[in-house]
């Protein structure tokens, strides 16, 4: 194997995979559907899910998302483009 598919297999050239640290520092944070966008920064409850764990799956760090009473199961590329953090109140 090169360096450079190495690379590519872990996510360190494109910067589309969690870090465990990164993950896990998410963890308890609450999070909308990117769709509700406009709910912010006071979403409802009932449109708020939270960051409930962290696995390891395939090489790859997931974060499970509790929303809807549903679980998620999403890497990197998956929660940036479908979940928002909502901001903590000031």
């Amino acid at each position: 194997m090169t360096d450079e598919l190495e690379s590519k297999t872990f996510g360190l050239v494109s910067g589309e995979v969690f870090e465990l640290d990164e993950a896990t520092k998410l963890i308890n944070h609450e999070v909308v559907h990117s769709i509700d966008h406009k709910l912010l920064p006071m979403p409802p409850h009932d449109k708020v899910g939270f960051i409930v764990g962290v696995l390891w799956v395939n090489e790859e760090i997931e974060l499970i998302i509790k929303i809807d009473k549903k679980l998620a199961q999403v890497n990197k590329e998956e929660f940036a483009e479908h979940f928002l953090i909502v901001p903590e109140p000031s």
